[in-house]
């Protein structure tokens, strides 16, 4: 029969072959890894003291000898404190290691750094995963906002009555467009404050068919830094602005002249990428699309007309 401790050295080798050949299976996992390590030392400690369990009830008489003597010279005694002490340190280290530390000096200490450093990146790539999950929802809540958009499109469409040349009464249609996008940017401003995401954005729009383009760099000039460049770099080099986290572009909706809606939108809470850019501007285009729509409907409304759909 092999000793006690021929019988240790087997489970170890047992356990540096098992390990690597389960370790891409399904079966460990960031969850189940922590657990795996001080299971196997626990199952070793057991089976060391199965194995000497005859000799540990049956010790013999101490005599005269002194306990430490006894116990050196008690083979079974001696090897089952020695590899329970060693795997009992071992667990608790293994556990201290596992702690969420987040000093990096702390990590590198622990004899078991690799494994708080295994936790870390598991957090590292999980937050990753979180942003981008975030903003995702961020992003389906203003497209489902965007039918509570297409509700209250008429409230921004103003009805004027005119008389042309003969006295005949007509309906003039204007569109208020900075309540418009000024509404239209709140609810971006909601979208990505909701759920998980909790992101806060801050938004800048005015236009030049208010303000002269005077007036309009200085109500720029009132904004916050980070704005107040993107859109200077806008009015300056008349092409769109994205940097880290801020966008910021001119927009003619309903303009068939040179006149243009300044729009800028900032977070400190994520970078933007020209992806975004495309999208605010998307949701832009839909918002145009709707609104003529809404006017066509209440113009033959108004008509006694059928709307073709």
């Amino acid at each position: 029969m092999p000793s006690d401790l021929a019988w240790i050295l087997i489970i170890i080798i047992l356990c540096l072959i098992v390990v690597p050949f389960i370790w891409r299976t399904k079966y460990l996992n960031e969850s189940t890894v922590q657990f795996i390590i001080p299971g196997l030392m626990v199952f070793t400690v057991i089976i060391t003291l199965l194995i000497n369990i005859p000799e540990l009830l049956r010790p013999g008489k101490i005599a005269d000898q002194a306990i430490l003597d006894f116990i050196l010279q008690n083979q079974a005694i001696a090897h089952t404190l020695l590899i329970v002490s060693i795997f009992l340190i071992l667990i608790l280290v293994w556990m201290i290691a596992r702690l969420p530390f987040s000093d990096k000096d702390l990590r590198k200490f622990s004899l078991f750094g690799a494994s708080a450093e295994f936790a870390a990146q598991v957090e590292q790539k999980y937050t990753k995963v979180s942003e981008v999950y975030s903003l995702q929802e961020a992003v389906r809540t203003i497209l489902l906002d965007q039918v509570s958009i297409n509700k209250n499109i008429p409230n921004f469409i103003i009805e004027n009555r005119v008389e042309d040349q003969d006295g005949n009464e007509s309906i003039e249609y204007v569109i208020d467009v900075i309540q418009l996008l000024t509404y239209v940017l709140r609810t971006i401003q909601k979208g990505y404050s909701y759920g998980q995401s909790n992101y806060e954005l801050r938004y800048f729009v005015s236009a030049t068919n208010e303000y002269s383009e005077e007036e309009l760099k200085e109500q720029v000039d009132r904004q916050p830094v980070s704005i107040k460049e993107a859109c200077h770099n806008v009015l300056l080099t008349g092409t769109d602005s994205v940097y880290k986290g801020t966008i910021a572009f001119k927009t003619n909706m309903f303009s068939t002249t040179d006149e243009f809606a300044l729009v800028s939108i900032h977070t400190e809470d994520f970078n933007f990428q020209e992806q975004d850019l495309d999208f605010f501007k998307n949701i832009f285009s839909i918002v145009q699309v709707l609104t003529e729509y809404n006017i066509i409907r209440m113009w033959t409304k108004r008509n006694g007309l059928e709307l073709e759909r």
